[in-house]
């Protein structure tokens, strides 16, 4: 999964469009709800414990220095792709987005670090 996300991603900066992956969802024993990239802790959360980008960022344990907060990516369990803007929900957590099982929220790297 890791790796059709990475090329989803590329795919999404290099073109402006949205490619639709086949979801892949992991048992229910493993995780429902995938946090990736550059968060302090990524992995598998149940959705007992994460039902929002915000709740999913925090459960992770936050943001490391590489992470571009402007541009977070959901890949949801239908095959769509949302592209947020994290620093905005932590301003006015009524823009945050809900998650549901089989989703996943990408932090990506910044390219530059200033």
């Amino acid at each position: 999964m890791f790796v059709k996300t990475q090329l989803a991603i590329l795919l999404l900066i290099l073109t402006g469009c949205a490619v639709p992956m086949r979801s892949t969802k992991a048992p229910a024993h493993v995780y429902e709800i995938l946090v990736s990239g550059e968060v302090r802790s990524p992995n598998g959360f149940p959705s007992s414990r994460v039902n929002s980008v915000y709740s999913a960022i925090v459960e992770a344990g936050g943001f490391t220095p590489r992470a571009r907060r402007d541009r977070v990516f959901i890949f949801k369990n239908g095959g769509r792709i949302l592209v947020v803007d994290a620093t905005r929900i932590m301003k006015d957590q009524k823009l945050d987005l809900p998650v549901s099982s089989g989703d996943e929220v990408h932090v990506p790297k910044r390219i530059w670090l200033w």
